[in-house]
């Protein structure tokens, strides 16, 4: 029962701010980082192609059977991004950040009850300040889901050893059977042997007959055992049979490799819950706080009992002893009580006060760690993330893609969005000597299995995964040979200067020809404003400033007869969720030099948007709009060279846009525009310092005819910047060029036609 004290040495309010301190630390920083571990990626791998199969019963990975893990811990991650609409990091790593809020939760309120409130806060403080505990609440594994059923299914079975409740006994034996579910039968060393032990301690016949409730156990078999009977006589079962020998005989027994020695467990706890583990070691002779009472023997007796038993297996690991943690954080908090009413006593509020601003201060430096140091200290781990994904989708569909030997980085999959076949040496060898088209993934532990001929290496790159590795992604074809669906046209000559610009317009970005004037802006964090330039001198003529917007991230311009369009649709960082569009009507620009206008919006967001923390950074992008009848249509720009269209009607409002087609650019995309007369589509962009045009015929908004495409390089305008187009006539085009270390910005022109009668590549 509870042993009450005269007085709390916490007060409310600061056992408010630690438990506060405790759920931001476990909550904060889901989205910070990418998937971090192979084991993160293999539950977010499984999870998408359950979710593009269908398939909840039997899961796969890599497009191949893996049932070396109960699915109940997959389901629970499918059940976010069903609630979310999403498979971003934070939502696969959901479920693990509640099973350690609830764990929290159940503990606090149980130590509360059956021993005192400021050992139950203690508890929860010494959880929320061991990095292990914390750092598996926010990584999409299975190990917090399993501690959370544990821990619960023992603090049911103590309520029904009290209270002597047969409910308590019912859901004990429930969370257990769900612990099976979550990771096998692995989960009753944490149930069976601790409740074993206290019952005979206490010679308590009450126990004894809630390990006897048969009821209890065939509830648990039923909702723990159904799966495993399920996939025994399905097609999986051999796979299952293999996975229980590997289980049972390797890790249990011994026979895989790295037996580590039986104290491993011990050595670690001590920096798992350091500092706090010191206690123990300066005040050994109050190891009898740990046995006065039936709720501290019972909590002892939950974390020495299974970790002794742990201790004997072959394979050791900190997160295979994840569920004996929160006991062990309980025994400890026991001890640290112990120490905290010594402060008191002998220093009465300054023992209090220096306590409380330690504790404080060390959930404050937790936090401060997920929130700005974690990214830095382990950006090691998917630093290759961004250059090789955006190699592998300028790639993409040139040739199939393999992974030579084992895919080791499988969150890599995840950001690819598809499996990646493995292959051997030997088929390696057949497919180079069969001159057939492909794509190789090759890690660092795998090159010395590559031929030593027909293959290019088309980027390397190190500290892959870990510091001391590597990877490269090799072709046995030259990418620069594949044949592109449209004519190639180098222009040797320049195009000729409209109008200077004068300094206010450094970063001057899209064009149009309105009222016999060229119109443009600054693009990101610039004035709210459009500047109508005087060609003469290129200063700005007048000012048009909407009052009711602000300049995220302009990018295009573009027109139709009665309104002006505004892109604020920039999205470099990739973590834009107000894309926009505002609609000006021209009438209300009056003549003054400085007009003021509020202009309607049309907001809009991409339904196939990348959410995950790598390509949300390097997708959707989009610098070009055009008008074309009652529509406004985007292209947006990639690393990789593709361009996605998208269409929205011009009326005020918030749209969910799908891509209509996609155009393989070879190059970004950076601004567009609609000639109406001729049906003519043109669009504007570079390539490694290289502008190019493309001109597209006939163009009504529905997709591309690849044999009338043009693509004009030009050659003689090297090294400009250009980040706006807009048509004069239907011979000559506007080019406006931000300023860099070669072209001042300014405004070209272009005749359109002339430069078709180049050579064609």
């Amino acid at each position: 029962m509870k042993n009450k004290q005269e007085k709390y040495f916490f007060s409310r309010t600061s056992g408010l701010v630690i438990l506060a301190g405790a759920v931001l630390i476990i909550i904060w920083g889901l989205w910070t980082v990418p998937l971090m571990g192979i084991n993160e990626g293999r539950r977010a791998v499984t999870v998408q192609e359950m979710i593009r199969h269908g398939n909840w019963l039997i899961p796969t990975m890599n497009g191949q059977i893996y049932i070396n893990k109960p699915p109940l811990f997959y389901w629970l991650m499918l059940f976010t991004t069903k609630i979310f609409h999403s498979t971003a990091e934070w939502v696969l790593r959901l479920p693990s950040a509640l099973a350690a809020l609830t764990t929290c939760g159940l503990l606090f309120r149980s130590v509360k009850k059956y021993i005192n409130r400021d050992t139950a806060i203690l508890a929860i403080l010494i959880l929320a300040t061991s990095l292990t505990f914390t750092r598996r609440a926010h990584w999409a594994e299975i190990e917090m889901l399993l501690t959370f059923f544990c821990v619960a299914s023992n603090l049911f079975f103590y309520d029904y050893y009290l209270s002597g409740k047969t409910l308590f006994l019912w859901v004990s034996y429930l969370c257990m059977g769900l612990a099976i579910l979550t990771k096998g039968p692995v989960a009753l060393v944490f149930y069976l042997p601790p409740l074993m032990a206290f019952g005979l301690l206490k010679r308590s016949v009450k126990i004894r007959h809630g390990l006897l409730f048969w009821p209890g156990w065939i509830v648990m078999l039923i909702v723990g055992g159904t799966w495993y009977v399920v996939i025994w006589f399905s097609k999986a079962g051999p796979l299952l049979r293999q996975v229980i020998n590997v289980d049972l005989v390797g890790k249990t027994m011994g026979g895989l490799s790295g037996r580590k020695p039986f104290y491993t467990y011990i050595l670690n706890l001590l920096g798992i819950f350091a500092p706090w583990t010191l206690l123990p070691i300066l005040r050994a002779k109050k190891i009898k706080a740990l046995f006065t009472s039936p709720a501290t023997i019972y909590f002892t007796l939950q974390a020495i009992i299974p970790l002794a038993i742990m201790s004997l297996i072959a394979s050791k690991h900190n997160k295979y002893i994840l569920p004996l943690l929160p006991a062990m954080a309980t025994c400890l908090a026991v001890y640290l009580l112990d120490f905290c009413n010594w402060l008191a006593a002998h220093y009465q509020k300054k023992g209090r006060k220096y306590f409380t601003i330690f504790a404080f201060s060390l959930l404050a430096g937790y936090f401060i760690f997920y929130v700005a140091l974690e990214p830095r200290v382990y950006r090691y781990r998917y630093s290759a993330f961004k250059p090789l994904l955006v190699k592998l989708k300028q790639v993409r569909g040139q040739a199939p893609l393999y992974c030579l030997s084992k895919v080791h980085f499988i969150q890599l999959i995840f950001y690819y969005g598809q499996p990646i076949p493995e292959i051997t040496a030997a088929q390696l060898k057949k497919m180079v000597d069969e001159k057939r088209p492909f794509l190789l993934l090759a890690e660092s532990h795998s090159w010395s299995l590559l031929p030593k001929q027909g293959l290019k290496v088309l980027l390397k790159l190190e500290c892959y995964r870990k510091r001391n590795r590597a990877v490269k992604l090799l072709s046995n074809f030259s990418s620069g040979n594949i044949r592109k669906p449209y004519k190639t046209i180098s222009y040797p000559g320049s195009p000729t200067l409209y109008s200077k610009l004068e300094e206010k317009l450094l970063e001057d970005s899209g064009l149009i020809f309105f009222d016999a004037h060229v119109w443009t802006f600054n693009d990101s964090n610039g004035e709210p404003a459009i500047y109508q330039i005087d060609k003469r001198n290129g200063k700005i003529s007048q000012t048009v400033i909407l009052q009711n917007a602000k300049n995220h991230d302009w990018e295009d311009i573009t027109q139709d007869k009665e309104y002006i369009y505004v892109g604020d649709f920039g999205n470099n960082r990739g973590n834009r969720n107000n894309l926009k569009i505002y609609k000006i009507c021209k009438k209300d620009i009056d003549k003054e030099k400085i007009c003021k206008v509020k202009a309607a919006v049309i907001n809009f967001s991409y339904n196939d948007r990348g959410d995950d923390c790598i390509n949300r950074y390097i997708d959707h992008n989009c610098e070009s709009l055009i008008s074309l009848n009652d529509s406004l249509i985007i292209f947006t720009k990639t690393p990789w060279g593709e361009s996605k269209m998208y269409r929205m009607p011009k009326m005020p409002g918030s749209y969910q846009l799908d891509p209509i087609v996609t155009l393989a650019a070879d190059g970004m995309i950076t601004g567009a525009d609609f000639n109406g007369n001729m049906d003519e589509l043109v669009l504007i962009g570079y390539n490694n310092g290289l502008p190019f045009i493309f001109l597209i015929p006939g163009f009504h908004g529905q997709g591309f005819s690849p044999e009338k495409i043009r693509r004009i390089n030009l050659v003689g305008f090297k090294g400009a910047y250009t980040e706006g187009i807009c048509w004069v006539n239907n011979q000559t085009l506007l080019i406006s060029n931000e300023q860099n270390k070669i072209f001042k910005q300014a405004v070209y022109q272009l005749n359109i036609r002339r430069a078709l009668k180049s050579k064609t590549d």
